[in-house]
């Protein structure tokens, strides 16, 4: 079974250190799934990598150049040479090795008056407003590559669900259609998470419940408060749906309470256990409110043309008056985390990811 890797999915992580690749390195070391690159899909993540480095190197050579610049005794340090070409030889050495790619699977020329076609008749992935040329070249790729299978079927994982899915999870009405005229099944994937999903295991006791009443629930959220006031905007924006005179967030009082909303069990190569569990979390947050009230009247010098003379007399004005107030709400934060158990116990927990 041959695995097709979208750019998008690789530039997450260079170097495939998350705990998601590791589990995916896994299963393939254990299996005969087999990663394969579109030479687009190569060409793009090899070209990226060393757009990221040459950045980097830059940003590096900047920051010392404007470290020099106020130092009061003179500091010399030398930084090292990039040496491009040996870090993007060791990059592709790494990435081929860990996924054990063995073919880079070139363009086919022959694919260029269809591609010409699907442009010109905006054809999925072509658009009315844009044209997903490398888009066309790798779907026109993985087809190829399921025409090939024995069992006429491959995995596509990619992060565009806009160009290759119907927006959702599920492969474009469109392709799905041009797939099944040509006899193939494309099994698409928007993370690695979602295949890794369908590789999953059930281990009796590991319910629910058992992952609750294991975890430090308590940690994990003074954790969850740290990386939620990294979202002020999103926080502002639901506050606003609240009252239409939010002023600002004020804090972040605590998480009410905290619950599994679902889990999938992957088994490494070792026994161990890795569980990806998405939590979900009420907030309780606090924020400011403003109340404007107008004043119509107040006593003022007005100029009597009669007599020549300014006497005091009531006029109308109008005073803005802000009445603060603070309120709160309860917005739900989502959660994934990453559990590793051993021996039936838990051995470790990662905090992932958290959004609201």
């Amino acid at each position: 079974m041959k695995i097709v890797l979208d750019t998008n999915i690789l530039r997450q992580d260079f170097f495939l250190k998350s705990n998601k690749f590791e589990m995916l390195i896994d299963f393939i070391s254990k299996t005969d799934y087999q990663v394969v690159f579109p030479e687009v899909v190569y060409k793009e993540i090899v070209a990226l990598y060393k757009r990221n480095l040459l950045e980097k190197h830059a940003n590096l050579v900047k920051s010392y150049n404007d470290f020099k610049k106020d130092t009061a005794v003179p500091v010399e340090y030398k930084i090292p040479e990039l040496e491009i070409d040996k870090q993007e030889s060791e990059f592709v050495n790494n990435i081929k090795n860990m996924l054990k790619v063995k073919d880079v699977v070139p363009l086919n020329n022959n694919h260029l008056p269809y591609l010409v076609e699907k442009a010109i008749n905006r054809i999925h992935p072509f658009t009315e407003h844009r044209s997903e040329f490398r888009d066309a070249l790798i779907w026109l790729c993985v087809l190829e590559l399921a025409e090939l299978e024995k069992e006429k079927t491959i995995f596509f994982i990619s992060a565009n669900t806009k160009d290759f899915a119907d927006g959702t999870v599920n492969l474009h009405s469109e392709l799905l259609k041009e797939s099944n005229a040509k006899g193939v099944s494309v099994q698409y994937f928007s993370s690695v998470d979602a295949f890794l999903k369908t590789k999953a295991i059930k281990i009796e006791f590991i319910t629910k419940d058992w992952i609750e009443s294991n975890l430090n629930l308590k940690q994990l959220e003074n954790e969850i408060v740290s990386k939620i006031e990294m979202y002020a905007d999103r926080l502002d924006e639901l506050a606003k749906d609240e009252a239409d005179n939010f002023e600002e967030i004020l804090q972040i009082v605590q998480c009410a309470q905290t619950w599994v909303n679902d889990f999938y069990i992957y088994e490494m190569s070792d026994g161990t256990l890795r569980i990806e569990v998405t939590l979900e979390s009420e907030l309780e947050v606090e924020y400011a409110t403003h109340e404007v009230r107008k004043e119509s009247w107040d006593m003022d010098y007005v100029f009597d043309y009669s007599t020549g003379d300014y006497d005091m007399e009531p006029v109308y004005k109008e005073k803005l008056l802000k009445k603060a107030e603070s309120k709160c709400f309860c917005p739900i934060a989502v959660i994934e985390i990453h559990v590793i158990v051993e021996n039936s116990k838990i051995k470790s927990v990662e905090l992932v990811d958290c959004h609201i």
